[in-house]
């Protein structure tokens, strides 16, 4: 097997550790196998290493507790990153049997890990699908769904998103308490049009939540990417740290392309028309 250049020679791969590619979704069987098999290659991989997903559409999760895989609490292992043939080819989709009372984020970096430390988490070539519109209505239940998610007590954890497809998530694509935020190429699409629907239109998120802190040099960088369809914003950022969105195309977002707390921006190269058909026949009015 050839790996693509990017993905380091000693990745774990997903299947040798039990995962099953299977094309659709009928039972939570595979799924199960599939979430437990990630765990074990995050664990074989080791702190800060990688896992490789081979093409293949993964369904994961458990109809018996919270889906999410919390990378240093379910896991022994930390920071690893996650690898693929491209997204098209490589996808992670999160099983339609979760039940509307569990929380259906994918993965989530626990609090404290690299409070002290710098370390950057990398997802590069995959697809990542929160399969929202099948999962039911999580609001009226207090949970939700968050793609990739870094807790607090993380200010030396970085992410970096290259070649991604986050699509079909109930609240944002990637949500962040501290660090800096690298996109490259990706597509964010149908992201928290689920919840803004179950909501009535009284609520909304976004693409991406960063929280980039200047007295870190933290910042965020959006570049050469898609966001579409979306009930807020491409990016909502908290913090006070840089952002920049450079060669970028937006359509369909129900808020702005980009709402600043304290931060500074760079915007260049860049389309946005925030009104489509597509997401007038998506939300309630009411978010516009």
């Amino acid at each position: 097997m050839t790996l693509p250049d990017y993905v380091p020679s000693d990745a774990e791969d997903l299947p040798a550790h039990g995962a099953v590619a299977n094309p659709d979704d009928p039972d939570d069987g595979t799924p199960s196998t599939n979430r437990s098999a990630i765990m074990d290659a995050i664990d074989a991989a080791g702190d800060e290493w990688g896992v490789y997903v081979p093409s293949g559409t993964y369904f994961f999760g458990q109809n018996d507790g919270n889906l999410w895989i919390q990378i240093g609490r379910n896991t022994n292992a930390t920071g690893v990153s996650f690898y693929g043939d491209g997204p098209g080819a490589s996808t992670l989709v999160v099983t339609r049997h979760t039940p509307e009372t569990n929380i259906a984020s994918a993965f989530l970096y626990i609090s404290g890990q690299y409070d002290s430390t710098s370390h950057t988490v990398t997802f590069r070539g995959l697809g990542l699908n929160g399969q929202s519109d099948k999962l039911g209505d999580m609001a009226s239940n207090n949970v939700g769904q968050i793609g990739v998610e870094v807790q607090a007590n993380n200010s030396g954890l970085d992410l970096k998103f290259e070649d991604v497809y986050l699509q079909n998530m109930y609240n944002s694509g990637i949500r962040m308490r501290e660090g800096s935020l690298a996109v490259n190429h990706c597509t964010f699409e149908r992201i928290g049009i689920d919840l803004n629907l179950d909501a009535d239109g009284s609520r909304v998120d976004h693409c991406t939540v960063p929280s980039p802190e200047a007295s870190n040099d933290d910042t965020v960088m959006l570049e050469n990417s898609v966001f579409k369809l979306c009930s807020g914003n491409a990016t909502d950022p908290g913090g006070d740290g840089h952002v920049t969105i450079r060669n970028c195309w937006a359509e369909g977002l129900g808020s702005a392309l980009v709402k600043l707390n304290s931060n500074s921006l760079t915007v260049e190269n860049t389309y946005a028309r925030l009104y489509s058909e597509e997401l007038e026949n998506n939300v309630v009015t009411s978010v516009r």
